[in-house]
């Protein structure tokens, strides 16, 4: 009897043992699956556990009440300006939501990465609604200094801008202002086009096409003589940028505009001798399209005519 006592109290043992057992590992089990092992996840708020990395730098911002960024909101980090970085420029100012008037002095502001600062070939111009169509250049040609004081050209057009410091260096990168900024007009002007030839064309008077062409605003003072002012303006020739761009004046330098009349919808042009320099059996008639699409862009001019120091007979001929 002794004996069997013996045997019960050490089944007893060992029942109550494995129990312990059975329930500790129970709860382990439950305590991983609510809380993974090593997430570094401490609470329902994702917070980080103390000593994960990454902690004491996140509770030195909350400390600081500095924003926090989640883990997964990546940091953008600002790009710098580093030895192997492409050369290029940025506008710092006007950069968006400034007001200026016509004749008003604004200074530009820009920085640059890898070009450098001698450089004497910073061009800063106006783009109005931020394209290429009208371009109010301020200049073409200042040092890379950083900052320069321009004035805004009186007859320029009210409307948004945007303004763009680059450099006719190929490889050097250029920008625009981030937002648009307003001019407002201290005199009235109009805005008309002037028509310039594509470079490409290589073909004889007889193969134009209006597609050869593209056309460019300028902005000037308010006339009720706007085809001549348009014509003056075509005569000055495109800008450097447009010439950069791949367009050309074929009319020659030193013509001159010396009558204008509009009758019944007919436009008769007089210009000095030099219009007919350079014309060839196969060459000149670029210059009659750029003169006749540039008036053709009022509504009371239906036909152009031409005529050199008042003769109409025999003229453009090579």
């Amino acid at each position: 009897m002794n004996k069997n006592k013996g045997f019960i109290g050490i089944g007893l043992i060992v029942a109550i043992v494995l129990g312990i057992v059975v329930v500790g590992g129970g709860a382990y089990y439950l305590g991983n699956k609510s809380h993974p092992k090593n997430t570094g996840i401490c609470g329902e708020n994702g917070e980080l556990c103390p000593g994960t990395p990454g902690y004491e730098e996140r509770m030195e911002k909350k400390r600081q009440n500095e924003p926090v960024v989640e883990n997964n909101q990546p940091v953008k980090v600002a790009s710098e300006c580093a030895p192997n970085s492409a050369s290029s420029l940025k506008v710092l100012s006007p950069n968006g939501g400034e007001a200026y008037n016509a004749g008003q002095k604004i200074t530009v502001k820009w920085s640059s990465c890898n070009v450098a600062s001698t450089l004497y070939d910073i061009v800063v111009a106006l783009h109005q609604d931020g394209d290429w169509k009208n371009v109010v250049y301020l200049d073409n040609a200042t040092i890379n200094d950083g900052s320069e004081i321009f004035t805004i050209p009186t007859n320029i057009l009210a409307g948004s801008y945007k303004i763009r410091v680059g450099s006719s260096v190929a490889k050097i990168e250029q920008d625009f202002s981030d937002n648009y900024f307003t001019i407002n007009s201290g005199t009235e002007t109009t805005q008309i086009k002037v028509y310039f030839a594509k470079k490409s064309f290589s073909g004889c008077a007889i193969d134009i096409k209006a597609s050869d062409l593209d056309y460019f605003y300028r902005s000037i003072p308010k006339t009720q003589a706007v085809a001549r002012a348009s014509i003056e303006e075509l005569l000055k020739g495109p800008t450097q940028e447009e010439n950069n761009k791949g367009y050309i004046s074929n009319i020659p330098n030193g013509t001159i505009l010396k009558s204008i009349t509009i009758t019944n919808g007919v436009a008769l042009v007089d210009f000095n001798g030099t219009i007919e320099n350079g014309v060839t059996s196969c060459g000149g008639g670029m210059r009659i399209w750029q003169i006749r699409e540039t008036l053709l862009q009022f509504p009371t001019i239906k036909t152009v005519k031409f005529s050199v120091d008042g003769r109409t007979e025999d003229i453009f001929q090579p």
